[in-house]
């Protein structure tokens, strides 16, 4: 297949088995579309026949709260760029772009010492890690570095599971 007729395609695998696609396999089929209208009246609001994503709806709002003489501006915006969010937490995904690395220069491995969580906790940790472990953002690892979770409580009530990297930040790293 030529690089003109090639088309990068983000695929989830909802399932917990992992699945290998070879190169060439067909996953789908495209089809031509005629014509290609963009509506550019927004209206009043900017939602009226569903003109915004529903899970760009609430982030509109906020935006458009923020700056309202920006309202056409923000939904066409959008509207336009609608794939580049994120629709779940389950879309959310990992890339071989780009590889990550911390310079730490000389400091040594920082190890914390796991906290004890409260009883009431426990069960959204395991949850949350078992989330982020089927959808592959974490890895079990034998790494020199350890830091602490904490949850963070949300507006709506759930819990953020978050790293504490307070300690690192402490140690006598070039990036504190």
């Amino acid at each position: 297949m030529a690089d003109a007729e090639t088309i990068p395609l983000r695929v989830y695998n909802p399932g917990k088995v992992a699945r290998v696609l070879q190169a060439g396999t067909k996953i789908g089929v495209l089809t031509p579309v005629k014509e290609v209208r963009e509506n550019q009246d927004f209206g009043e609001s900017g939602r009226e026949a569903g003109r915004i994503p529903e899970h760009l709806v609430d982030l509109y709002e906020k935006n458009v709260a923020a700056a309202p003489e920006y309202r056409d501006e923000i939904a066409k915006l959008f509207r336009r760029y609608q794939h580049v969010f994120s629709t779940s937490n389950a879309d959310l995904c990992q890339t071989d772009l780009v590889k990550h690395q911390i310079n730490t220069g000389n400091a040594s491995p920082i190890r914390e010492v796991p906290r004890q969580h409260p009883v009431k906790y426990q069960g959204e940790i395991r949850e949350q890690v078992a989330d982020l472990l089927s959808r592959s953002v974490i890895e079990p690892t034998e790494s020199p570095l350890a830091a602490n979770i904490v949850l963070v409580a949300q507006k709506d009530g759930t819990k953020r599971f978050c790293v504490d990297y307070r300690e690192g930040r402490l140690s006598n790293s070039p990036y504190r």
